[in-house]
């Protein structure tokens, strides 16, 4: 697992390596969840995401989903739930 200091970071990162899945805050510093989710749609990438905000609405949860979000969760999240969020994108994306 890895984990980065922010969307930019994790953007600039580069690579051909492509994660199993990624869990995104929709509020982090220089570039938004919203902002990653679209870079990784236009890069043409299909890592699954799941996004997970402390401001929750559903104008929110509507452009993540559209974004191709496979899970979205307001904070708190319960960790059993965002486990099992990620097995199913992950297990999703193996099924492809």
């Amino acid at each position: 697992m890895d984990t980065y200091a922010s969307g930019a970071a994790f953007l600039n990162a580069g690579g051909d390596v492509e994660p199993d899945c990624v869990v995104l805050d929709l509020h982090m510093p220089q570039t938004t969840g919203f902002e990653v989710q679209e870079q990784l749609v236009k890069r043409g990438r299909s890592t699954p995401v799941i996004v997970i905000t402390g401001d929750d609405n559903l104008e929110a949860q509507s452009r993540a989903l559209r974004l191709g979000a496979k899970g979205y969760f307001g904070k708190p999240v319960d960790d059993k739930t965002l486990l099992s969020a990620i097995s199913v994108a992950i297990a999703g994306r193996q099924a492809h």
